[in-house]
């Protein structure tokens, strides 16, 4: 574990449950990145590394009460999957309406020929 993870991980630690979740920008910003795009970024690829080392980093997209906290309820984990999988669904339907204005190629002539 980097010590950037480690420190985001001791934030997150004091945001047990989703009633306590803290905002992507409140992260950044006590992690010593700012409040802008750059330093979300380095939280949000923070936050993916920890879970991907099995730590149940939940997260919420929620306009109040929104944000990152340490999921403590099977609820919690499921709400996050779903949110994610909404996510990816969304991702998907773009990509194949964006495929769909992609050129299409013309059909190969076919060709008959009768030996030489």
């Amino acid at each position: 574990m980097t010590p950037d993870e480690a420190k985001l991980l001791t934030i997150l630690r004091n945001h047990a449950g989703l009633a306590r979740a803290i905002s992507l920008m409140d992260v950044s910003e006590r992690m010593g990145y700012g409040r802008d795009k750059n330093g979300t970024r380095k939280v949000q690829e923070l936050k993916r590394a920890l879970v991907e080392l099995g730590y149940p980093i939940g997260s919420s997209s929620a306009s109040t009460g929104g944000g990152y906290y340490m999921a403590t309820t099977e609820a919690e984990l499921q709400a996050t999957i779903q949110q994610y999988a909404h996510r990816f669904y969304s991702l998907s339907t773009l990509l194949k309406r964006m495929r769909g204005m992609l050129a299409k190629p013309e059909p190969a002539q076919q060709t008959m020929s009768w030996g030489e």
